[in-house]
């Protein structure tokens, strides 16, 4: 039997074109559509994102939640005094004879 042959008369199970269907797609992270809404005044800019596909009315009930309760937001550091810097810092553990490598960015 000629090698052609055999691949004419080869026939895959669905199962096996499923995982390999499965195996070539490219898995991207889900991507939920938001919308920013501002909670801040004038000069001063307080960022929130919340879901874009919600109701208008929705969208405004939390949106008036939000403004209710902004002040106990933390919008920067300052806003959390007493918090101790050793739970806010990140550090890598380095020693000190090995250097740091640095890679090219992966796609």
């Amino acid at each position: 039997m000629e090698n052609d042959e055999y691949e004419e008369n080869c026939e895959l199970s669905p199962e096996l074109l499923r995982l390999v269907e499965q195996e070539a797609r490219e898995i991207k992270p889900h991507q939920e559509q938001v919308e920013m809404i501002n909670l801040g005044d004038e000069g001063e800019e307080k960022m929130v994102k919340i879901a874009g596909d919600l109701s208008s009315e929705m969208k405004q009930q939390l949106y008036n939640l939000l403004e209710e309760f902004k002040d106990i937001f933390a919008w920067c550091y300052k806003d959390m005094p007493g918090l101790n810097s050793e739970i806010v810092q990140h550090r890598l553990p380095l020693k000190p004879e090995c250097h740091p490598i640095k890679q090219r960015l992966r796609e």
